[in-house]
C-alpha cells in the first residue's frame, strides 16, 4: 500500500516490487486521501502535540522535541482503518 508520492510511482519503484514475485501487489491509495495513510495521521498527532502553542529557538531543539514525542509516545492506532476501502 502506497501513497502517491513521486519516489512510490518511480519506474524503480515499480520494478523492485514487481521482482517480489506474485505475492505482492502495489496498491495505492486515492489521491487527497490522508485520512486513509496511517503514518499522516501519527504526523497530524505528533506536529499538534510539539508545536501547538511551543516556540522553538532554532531547528534543532524543534527537532529533539519531534524526537523526545515519537520516542516516548505508543500510537495506538486501528490497523483495520488502514487496511480496507
Amino acid at each position: 500500500m502506497l501513497d502517491n508520492a513521486p519516489a512510490h510511482k518511480a519506474k524503480k519503484t515499480k520494478e523492485f516490487m514487481n521482482s517480489l514475485g506474485e505475492d505482492f501487489a502495489i496498491e495505492y491509495l486515492p489521491p487527497y486521501s490522508p485520512q486513509l495513510n496511517c503514518i499522516e495521521i501519527c504526523w497530524r498527532i505528533t506536529r499538534h502535540e510539539v508545536t501547538s502553542s511551543n516556540y522553538f529557538k532554532n531547528i534543532d531543539t524543534l527537532k529533539q522535541g519531534v524526537e523526545t514525542f515519537i520516542n516516548n509516545t505508543n500510537f495506538l492506532l486501528e490497523p483495520s482503518n488502514y487496511l480496507s476501502r
